[in-house]
Parts: C-alpha cells; structure tokens; sequence
C-alpha cells in the first residue's frame, strides 16, 4: 500500500491515467494545441468527416479522417468522436 506523510494512500501513485484519456489528451496536444477543435474541424478537407459525423457514423467519420490525414486508428476514432460533439454541440 502506497502512502502519503499522513497515511493516505494517493491512487495517483498506484495507477497511471487509463490509456485513453493519454491518448485523447496526446491527439489534443499534437492537433489541438495552437487552435480550438471546431476551427480544426472546420478545415474545408474535413466537411466529409462532419458530414459523416452528422449522421452519426462514427466508424466511417473515423475511416475518412485516416484517408484524408493518414491517421492510425486510434487518432482517427477520437477525431470522429470529436466531430460527432462538433455536430450534436451545433444543433442546441
């Protein structure tokens, strides 16, 4: 057991992040850094990705990402999720 000075164990020793919240967090910093996802997303190559988004098919928003920007899967499943929320944010 992992314990502080006061004897309260800190999971933030025991545990890293769960894999996915790096890897979201490793797409924000390499795509996101410098500008915001919808100004990102609103890129005239990615209408196709938001169109798909639109419809809620979010494996072929994520297929046409990694044919547009040669993504590996992973990026490619997040940039799709993220313009799905582009999309559901636009309709409120």
């Amino acid at each position: 057991m992992v314990c502080n000075a006061v004897g309260v164990m800190k999971l933030y020793r025991i545990f890293r992040t769960p894999v996915a919240a790096r890897d979201a967090a490793d797409f924000v910093l390499e795509h996101l850094r410098e500008r915001g996802a919808v100004d990102y997303f609103s890129e005239e190559r990615f209408k196709p990705v938001i169109e798909l988004a639109r419809h809620g098919a979010w494996s072929e928003a994520a297929k046409e990402y990694r044919s547009i920007t040669g993504a590996g899967i992973k990026d490619s499943v997040i940039a799709a999720e993220i313009a799905r929320r582009i999309v559901e944010f636009d309709k409120r």
